[in-house]
């Protein structure tokens, strides 16, 4: 009997020590896992109120889709995208690829996804093991509709593959329109010429199709991409891109060539995507009938010809689609170009908490193990 009871009592404490783990992110179990942690539900409350629906008609879900490694560069600005879909009615749902136990370490990732969690983003955790981690990072939006979070939608909702350093202005950039039975909606279609489809299906050229942004419904990603499960996990995803690409295509030190941004393993979510959709088009006419393709390019603020302090304060966002922020946003000459977007972005008095919690987190994330220079 006292053998059985201390049984319970280690059952007992090791489901609290777990309970206690997994509301400071640390994870129990070593598989994929996804999970929400609303720390602050004011923030959420206020951007959800930004949001409106004139029509008072019931609206699909929509989730944006964004995928990051542990780069400290594309965390940063994680949370700003996360808040920007926020403020459209969008639900964002964040990739991260590489071992929880170092992101537990890492003062950076930490960092950055405890105010996603306070910004109501949900977060789900896959593993590399035989591509880079970069790849599976780009490539793993296109798999958002065969992963286990996807049950909770239906095949009416929307999924839009996004850039953690894309700032979204305008929602109706970036759906499809369910009222014309629209299921995919292709930003920026005509804008980036061709790409090679997979080597292993013949590398003859193609539309080329950003992932910045396509917007479609979950039963039409899975048909584009051929999905019959909803539970792939990062090995399951490279299997799939070596089924595509070949055996060979891809190896776990790729993001270590000095060539890559000039190969296609930089652009193969790019050229995955737009092979398939363009096979789906040829499968039934229909498909493409229910696909809008704009032919107008984007109107962009760029971080190639970022506009000063003194001049965004006068930009009207109403005229722009989205913005490609500074590539390190976080030290002191970009963070003083990039901080007066995010202040027109999040202007007035219902925002200043906002606000002051970005301040706060630009702080927190310099204030160890970053870089030179930050201050």
């Amino acid at each position: 009997m006292a053998r059985g009871l201390n049984r319970r009592y280690k059952y007992l404490l090791t489901f609290a020590i777990c309970v206690v783990f997994v509301l400071t992110l640390t994870i129990c179990s070593p598989a994929s896992v996804s999970f929400i942690n609303i720390k602050n539900p004011s923030f959420i409350q206020l951007l959800k109120n930004a949001f409106s629906n004139p029509s008072n008609s019931p609206q699909p879900r929509i989730a944006a889709i964004l995928a990051v490694t542990l780069h400290k560069r594309y965390l940063f600005t994680l949370p700003f995208a996360v808040a920007a879909w926020q403020k459209l009615g969008v639900e964002p749902i964040v990739i991260i690829v590489g071992d929880y136990n170092v992101l537990l370490r890492q003062h950076q990732s930490k960092t950055a996804i405890d105010l996603v969690l306070e910004l109501g983003g949900r977060i789900h955790f896959i593993m590399n093991d035989t591509v880079a981690e970069a790849t599976l990072s780009q490539t793993s939006r296109l798999f958002a509709a065969a992963m286990p979070f996807s049950s909770d939608f239906k095949d009416d909702d929307i999924f839009i593959t996004s850039d953690s350093d894309i700032i979204p202005f305008h929602l109706a950039n970036h759906i499809p329109n369910p009222l014309a039975k629209q299921r995919l909606y292709i930003y920026n279609a005509a804008c980036y010429g061709t790409t090679k489809v997979p080597p292993a299906h013949g590398y003859y050229s193609v539309p080329m199709y950003p992932m910045t942004t396509i917007g479609a419904t979950v039963s039409a990603w899975r048909e584009i991409m051929g999905f019959r499960w909803k539970k792939f996990s990062g090995e399951d995803i490279e299997l799939y891109l070596k089924t595509e690409f070949g055996q060979n295509f891809f190896h776990p030190d790729d993001g270590e060539r000095a060539d890559l941004k000039s190969s296609l393993i930089w652009y193969a979510d790019q050229a995955l995507v737009s092979y398939k959709i363009s096979r789906w088009f040829k499968r039934n006419s229909k498909n493409k009938w229910s696909t809008t393709l704009p032919q107008a390019c984007s109107r962009r603020i760029d971080r190639a010809d970022w506009p000063m302090p003194s001049n965004m304060s006068k930009i009207d966002l109403t005229e722009w689609d989205d913005a490609h922020v500074p590539e390190w946003g976080f030290k002191a000459g970009q963070w003083h170009l990039f901080k007066p977007l995010i202040n027109r972005l999040f202007e007035g008095e219902k925002y200043e908490e906002l606000r002051k919690r970005f301040e706060k987190y630009r702080v927190d994330y310099i204030s160890k193990d970053c870089c030179d220079d930050v201050i």
